[in-house]
């Protein structure tokens, strides 16, 4: 992305635009969404497994961070002119929270069903893509030094080659913010880029 080879494709310029147009993907997803608004048949999820030491302040900051970094996971989506496409705007900041349930009370044999129980309840549960964000978090403690990070995201503006990214950068970011590695480089365009190009 971002430049031009010798075919003479069109190179993905930065625009830095508050209010990208949507993807013809990101339209269908708005339709189908306004049909069912309530279901979380959108939500994209995965569970990770963090073992070892964790220090929750810094991985807040992660999260935070990364939600920065990432314009569209900042980006508020509303009825355009006519309803045939969202309006989306990008907002300047976006409240980052990071609930953690802590199970390791649980006795250890019913621990990994109780983890199920709630991921799959945390992962259905709907996201207002009108009142966003259009993520969750989740953390859930089952030993101190064993933990759960649930991340669900609306398929607006998330898709399963996100999630390579997203662990990409939360390594990156946490082992930065520990002094073991350098910050995650500078973005060259952000998704609403290629909207507008598309």
């Amino acid at each position: 992305l971002g430049t031009a080879d010798d075919a003479g494709d069109i190179a993905i310029e930065r625009r830095d635009s508050v209010r990208p147009p949507a993807t013809l993907g990101q339209r269908k997803t708005w339709h189908l969404h306004r049909l069912d608004p309530r279901s979380g048949a959108y939500n994209l999820s995965g569970a990770f497994r963090l073992q070892g030491p964790l220090d929750v302040g810094i991985l807040r900051d992660v999260l935070r961070g990364f939600v920065q970094r990432h314009a569209v996971l900042r980006t508020h989506f509303s009825d355009g002119d006519g309803g045939d496409s969202p309006a989306a705007e990008v907002l300047d900041d976006v409240g980052v929270e990071l609930a953690v349930h802590d199970l390791s009370d649980v006795p250890a044999e019913r621990r990994a069903a109780a983890l199920t129980e709630f991921l799959e309840a945390a992962a259905s549960d709907p996201i207002d893509i009108e009142a966003g964000p259009p993520f969750r978090y989740a953390l859930v403690r089952l030993a101190p030094e064993h933990h759960a990070l649930l991340v669900v995201h609306h398929a607006i503006v998330w898709d399963g080659w996100s999630f390579d990214v997203f662990l990409t950068e939360l390594k990156v970011g946490y082992e930065s913010r520990q002094g073991l590695g350098p910050a995650p480089a500078a973005l060259p365009i952000q998704f609403g880029d290629y909207a507008a190009w598309e």
